[in-house]
């Protein structure tokens, strides 16, 4: 437990020492998040094993390195010709390797998972109002959901939410998720609704519940996914680099998640 707090307060540190950079310049946040981007492929294409080819597991490794200075010049639309340029590479790799179409799929899907959903925060990154926000309820919440849920849990239990993806899950411990999502984005809200720029017809403390309990929702599903992912490849973690957390996807799965849908809600709703 005490290695468990001593990481987890340290990635705090990274994170909020990043968030810190970001006001000299955004393009700090964005290597942060190039960081994230290759350590999470690395990480899930070892996870596959002999499941993905050599050659294919590098065309991951290298689309992460390049999605975010891809980015940072061409904007959303470079990702999508990047996206595009590598699936093709992938293919002609399939082609003259002769190698399974598993192996050219699961390229695919490391790609999109983890690279393209960590990438979202690099469209909340680039907004020219709410950023700091955006970010802030894309790490606060899934802290906050994760937090409640297990004090929630431990203290209520009841039934299983998921036994056999996940047995410590209790929807008692989901519900307290939802609830702390939601007064995460509440206090985060209070805190910046100076700066908050926002033009719609619903009220914004409204708003916020709502896309708060959403949040913190996918947030759960995110968990249950990596458990999936972690069960399908017979491993326990992700990887070893973060003591008492696992990998790096261990640790910001729910992010992803959170990161994918505040894109959807910022950029379309607000």
């Amino acid at each position: 437990m005490i290695k468990r707090c001593i990481t987890g307060a340290a990635l705090i540190a990274v994170v909020t020492g990043f968030f810190l950079l970001r006001t000299i310049d955004i393009a700090f946040f964005e290597a942060f998040l190039c960081f994230l981007m290759t350590l999470g492929v690395f990480e899930m294409t070892r996870a596959m094993g002999s499941r993905i080819r050599a050659a294919h597991k590098y065309s991951a490794l290298l689309f992460a390195v390049a999605v975010a200075p891809i980015f940072h010049f061409f904007g959303i639309g470079g990702i999508c010709y990047l996206f595009l340029a590598f699936a093709l590479t992938d293919l002609i790799l399939l082609v003259f390797l002769n190698a399974e179409v598993e192996s050219f799929a699961y390229a695919l899907a490391a790609k999109v998972y983890p690279a393209l959903f960590i990438a979202c925060m690099l469209v909340l990154n680039a907004m020219p109002h709410n950023s700091t926000l955006a970010l802030l309820m894309a790490f606060v919440i899934p802290s906050c959901a994760d937090t409640f849920a297990y004090l929630v849990g431990i203290t209520f239990k009841g039934k299983k939410l998921c036994p056999t993806i996940s047995p410590n899950k209790t929807i008692s411990g989901a519900i307290g998720g939802l609830l702390g999502g939601a007064i995460g984005t509440v206090v985060l809200y209070l805190l910046c609704k100076d700066s908050f720029v926002y033009g719609g017809a619903i009220s914004p403390i409204i708003l916020f519940i709502l896309v708060g309990i959403v949040t913190a929702l996918l947030t759960e599903v995110g968990d249950l996914a990596e458990s999936v992912i972690k069960r399908k490849f017979g491993i326990k973690d992700m990887g070893k680099l973060l003591p008492g957390h696992g990998g790096i996807l261990d640790r910001i799965d729910g992010v992803m998640f959170a990161a994918a849908f505040l894109t959807f809600v910022y950029t379309l709703l607000i």
